[in-house]
């Protein structure tokens, strides 16, 4: 699989607009009226139905459960056109509540580079990120001091974020790796992500 760049997401997002013009729906303005934090949203519509073509970014955590990896996600979603939520004082359609007929993924394989690229296969980001993790793994393992990852429970990291950073709001999705430290006792590092920027601390526990 293909690594891509931005222009990519970009051409996804074209194409699928493209491809719903070509069945007949038409753009509806008042639809586009509203944000919950997506990166941009066209609407589409017919008699019945309105079809949010949308890009978003999120968090997947991968399969040994411990990382949440950075994704972008472009997203059809159907919903009946006469059922809409009110926020303040706009009708707005609320995105995640209608139905995903058409989702890709791509999945961001060097988040904090300049010149970030993507691939869309899982597999084959699975594939890359254990070889990263290998490649770290064997910089590090003739060191006297060195980190290994430990199974966690979320609620007490999410408490220790809370008291560490200040922060009010901290969800399962903001942990990105829990370790411990060789040879001393109950000294941990936590890394977490919040807007997409990963940062570390130490604590005793």
């Amino acid at each position: 699989m293909a690594i891509v760049k931005f222009e990519a997401i970009n051409k996804a997002e074209t194409e699928l607009v493209k491809k719903y013009l070509s069945m007949g729906l038409e753009l509806d303005i008042n639809a586009m009226s509203g944000t919950q934090g997506e990166k941009g949203k066209i609407a589409l519509a017919d008699d019945k139905n309105v079809y949010f073509i949308y890009t978003d970014r999120d968090y997947k955590k991968s399969d040994d459960s411990y990382i949440s990896h950075p994704v972008i996600k472009v997203v059809v979603e159907r919903h009946d056109r006469d059922k809409r939520d009110l926020l303040d004082t706009w009708h707005t359609y609320w995105l995640g509540k209608g139905e995903v007929i058409e989702e890709i993924i791509f999945y961001e394989l060097n988040e904090h580079s300049d010149d970030t690229v993507y691939v869309t296969n899982e597999e084959e980001f699975s594939r890359i990120q254990k070889k990263r993790h290998e490649r770290r793994s064997n910089r590090r393992k003739d060191s006297f001091l060195d980190w290994k990852k430990v199974n966690y429970n979320a609620n007490t990291i999410i408490n220790i974020i809370k008291a560490k950073t200040g922060r009010k709001r901290v969800n399962e999705e903001n942990i990105v790796e829990v370790e411990k430290r060789y040879n001393i006792n109950n000294y941990w590092r936590i890394t977490t992500v919040f807007s997409g920027k990963e940062s570390s601390f130490s604590i005793h526990l």
